[in-house]
């Protein structure tokens, strides 16, 4: 079975092919052949609820990535790869037009867009492309206002069409992913043989040095391809976030320090406003880099599912939803939930003399002169289930005076390593530090961290990601 899947996922795959455009090759056979395994089951779903019109589409898409699958094993790769790019996001406009906005086909048009960065080396080539896909996004967003759609799934099913669109797209996005790590991996571990080879047989060396420049050619080529996939990664990330001046030019003394780790981040920021509320939140997701990112991704859409759209703006009760959200997903994948995400809400009203916040293991820190309150979250996380009782959030509502400074922050400031003896930042002194500048400007706030943590690092590597926002009350 193994080894007919492999075979399958490797249709076109030719040995004196180079690495990159054999694993070219094989992204395009798995992107086309989950997208048939997708519409199988969701065309298997339609029939058997007596909707018959959208099992058509079903029927023309499976087509359609049958014959890109076809032009791919006979070695017309360039050809299935611009017919991917372009009918594939055509198709999607056409599909989200017809169901509507509820089923929120239009999110697959984010892996559409990371196709052709993917697939082709020229920007010539792929900023067209991702304009298209951007365009094809606006249109969409602006017919729903227009068209109306010529099925209407039924209300008792949609959660179930919606929820099966998103988990299809974080498999996509994992497997792209997934496959520049493998490559990295198997080059690097090639390596490290062809090292071994040279200790051991010192009349071959010169041979052998010859072969270790190659492959380091090769591997340098692969990694420049895979950072420039990670670093695009990073634009979107930030796209789904938001511009961190939202933040900034809505309260008129603030700052948000966020430094990743890595190029993606697993910490992020969220940000709401409406006439009556402002809502902020700064989480921390397991891990960090792609696997942390993926969850940043999850759980920023998700909040726009419970605010945004549901109009739920208590503390406890977004984190709630989102707790419910980010389980029932992972639950798609694996039983056994143990990923997830602490997170900190803040919510500001029309009465400025309080807030309300409610913390899934993260803190809110209210400083004024030299006094630190901390008001301490859920003792749960959001998104694991290895807990034997109830999650349980509350939501706090806190009187504030002027000048006080609010924090919300991630643990990565004070998990850093450095120092004289290279030990932990810790908590205590994190907090002595922020009572010592919370008098001073935001702005200035923000610039004091960033130096305090490169003079704390040294020359040392950052241990985690870093997300800290602060509030002065007006």
């Amino acid at each position: 079975m193994i080894k007919w899947i492999k075979k399958i996922l490797s249709w076109g795959v030719k040995d004196d092919q180079n690495p990159v455009e054999q694993r070219r090759v094989r992204l395009l056979n798995i992107a086309c052949w989950l997208g048939v395994m997708s519409n199988i089951l969701y065309g298997a779903f339609f029939a058997v609820l007596n909707d018959f019109l959208p099992v058509w589409t079903n029927v023309v898409a499976i087509f359609l990535l049958l014959s890109l699958l076809f032009l791919n094993k006979k070695g017309k790769h360039h050809t299935a790869m611009m017919v991917f790019c372009i009918d594939i996001p055509i198709y999607f406009i056409i599909m989200s037009l017809g169901v509507g906005k509820e089923v929120g086909v239009e999110i697959y048009l984010l892996v559409t867009a990371i196709m052709p960065i993917l697939f082709f080396d020229k920007w010539k080539v792929i900023i067209p492309f991702f304009l298209m896909n951007v365009a094809f996004f606006l249109c969409i967003k602006i017919g729903y206002n227009y068209i109306e759609p010529y099925f209407h799934p039924a209300t008792n099913y949609l959660a179930q069409v919606e929820l099966g669109n998103r988990v299809n797209l974080f498999i996509l996005l994992f497997v792209i992913i997934a496959s520049f790590k493998d490559e990295l991996i198997t080059y690097q571990k090639s390596i490290e043989e062809q090292g071994k080879v040279l200790k051991e047989n010192n009349e071959e060396i010169s041979t052998q040095n010859k072969i270790i420049e190659e492959k380091s050619k090769t591997l340098e080529e692969t990694y420049k391809h895979i950072k420039d996939s990670i670093t695009y990664a990073q634009r979107i990330q930030n796209a789904l976030l938001g511009n961190p001046k939202d933040i900034t030019n809505y309260f008129s003394e603030s700052f948000l320090f966020f430094q990743p780790k890595d190029i993606v981040s697993g910490d992020f920021y969220w940000f709401y406003q409406n006439e009556d509320y402002s809502i902020l939140v700064v989480a921390d997701c397991t891990g960090h880099g792609v696997p942390g990112a993926f969850m940043t991704i999850m759980g920023a859409n998700f909040l726009d599912e419970i605010v945004r759209e549901q109009q739920i703006y208590e503390p406890s009760e977004i984190l709630y939803q989102l707790d419910n959200k980010i389980t029932t997903s992972l639950k798609q994948i694996n039983s056994k939930v143990n990923d997830g995400m602490d997170v900190g809400v803040l919510v500001l009203g029309k009465d400025k003399s309080k807030v309300q916040f409610a913390g899934a293991k993260n803190p809110l820190w209210i400083i004024n002169t030299n006094k630190v309150e901390q008001y301490k979250g859920s003792k749960f996380p959001i998104g694991s289930t290895q807990y034997k009782i109830p999650k349980q959030f509350e939501t706090q509502t806190i009187s504030v005076n002027k000048r006080d400074m609010l924090y919300l922050f991630s643990d990565g400031f004070q998990d850093q390593f450095g120092g004289e003896n290279n030990k932990k930042y810790l908590k205590k002194r994190f907090r002595e530090f922020l009572v010592s500048i919370h008098n001073q400007d935001a702005e200035l706030q923000n610039e004091k961290l960033k130096n305090e943590l490169a003079s704390w690092k040294n020359n040392k590597k950052q241990t985690d990601d870093i997300c800290i926002a602060g509030i002065r009350v007006i």
